[in-house]
């Protein structure tokens, strides 16, 4: 069962799910911006199957979605118990591909 924890309405920020990790401290944080490809799931599956990574947090940010979002959320609901996730879908782009202002290179 998912303790899901909204930060807004079902279709507007995201969610956040935490299958009570606690507040401690992460060893791992794993950031992934996507536009919702079903590549989504096989990169998830990949951080799922980290052994001896400790507590891992994932953060992933859904930009101007070309997918079904469904499939991040059916995905995450088969992680194991030490991975935590925040899913934020903003209701616009931050890309300036997708009328935002940052651009791909540069940023990280």
């Amino acid at each position: 069962m998912m303790n899901e924890v909204s930060v807004g309405p079902a279709s507007s920020l995201g969610y956040a799910l935490s299958d009570g990790l606690g507040d401690g401290p992460f060893d791992v944080a794993v950031v992934i911006p996507t536009v919702a490809r079903i590549s989504i799931k096989r990169a998830l599956e990949s951080v799922f199957a980290q052994t001896d990574a400790g507590r891992i947090q994932i953060a992933i940010g859904v930009d101007v979605a070309k997918g079904d979002v469904d499939v991040v959320r059916q995905t995450l609901e088969c992680r194991p118990p030490n991975v935590s996730a925040l899913v934020l879908t903003l209701p616009y782009s931050t890309s300036m591909r997708h009328g935002g202002v940052h651009t791909r290179a540069g940023w990280w």
